[in-house]
């Protein structure tokens, strides 16, 4: 499994799924490995940057392809077949690994730039210690591969963090200045980074007096704009690829 496969797992149509005939992140093309990890449409400027989900994941978190294949066994079981996936990724932390489960979340809940929203769970021994900075916990990821968010989740993914963090915790685009005839105050730039805003991409555009869409670049997903009382300069989006 990669998680390349895992944002196009089919998962059928979930009852809460309310999908339609062809709504569903399952029934998609494959997102290439060479695609951009980022997208800003010059028509939809204004809504913001995209961040691939595959890619995201592909950059912070590895997959434990021994552990998921011992997952993969345990549920294939008779005894284990009727269980939701949910159901059979707890009841394999819980039974099999002796895992106790610290923190459970849907990205959905907070802000984020992704194709592809995800619900993780984070296991390990209960030592007291914050989950948030420890590298010996096991992290369980089902990417929501339907339409409705409600429903249509994949297999649990087991893997571990390639950061400092547990589970990523930057899930917005961060935006830079990649060419300018003039200089941009620093001031107005640490505003577009997640360090200071949760959703960076509302800073860039309260700072933003005017777009040239015909000027989009497909290399780097960037824009010539216009700055309220300041610059005009070239802007691009990007992703933490290390938290």
């Amino acid at each position: 499994m990669t998680w390349y496969e895992a944002i196009r797992e089919n998962t059928g149509e979930h009852f809460l799924d309310s999908g339609g005939t062809y709504g569903r992140h399952w029934q998609h093309p494959p997102v290439a490995e060479d695609a951009p990890a980022v997208v800003w449409n010059p028509r939809y400027w204004d809504s913001g940057a995209t961040i691939e989900t595959a890619h995201f994941l592909d950059a912070t978190m590895e997959i434990d392809e021994a552990m998921q294949d011992l997952f993969e066994h345990w549920a294939g079981r008779d005894e284990n077949r009727e269980l939701s996936w949910f159901e059979a990724g707890m009841q394999f932390c819980e039974d099999v690994l002796r895992l106790k489960e610290l923190a459970r979340d849907n990205v959905y809940n907070g802000e984020n730039d992704l194709s592809q929203v995800y619900l993780w769970a984070v296991y390990g021994h209960d030592t007291g210690e914050d989950w948030v900075y420890r590298s010996d916990v096991t992290v369980i990821i089902h990417v929501h591969t339907g339409c409705d968010v409600r429903g249509g989740y994949g297999r649990p993914i087991f893997c571990r963090s390639k950061g400092e963090y547990a589970v990523p915790v930057d899930l917005c685009a961060e935006w830079y200045v990649v060419d300018s005839h003039e200089d941009v105050s620093e001031n107005i730039t640490e505003r577009w980074q997640c360090g200071y805003s949760s959703y960076p991409f509302g800073q860039v555009r309260d700072a933003i007096e005017r777009v040239f869409p015909w000027t989009h670049r497909a290399s780097d997903q960037s824009m010539i704009v216009k700055l309220k009382g300041g610059p005009v300069c070239r802007i691009a989006p990007a992703f933490r690829d290390c938290q």
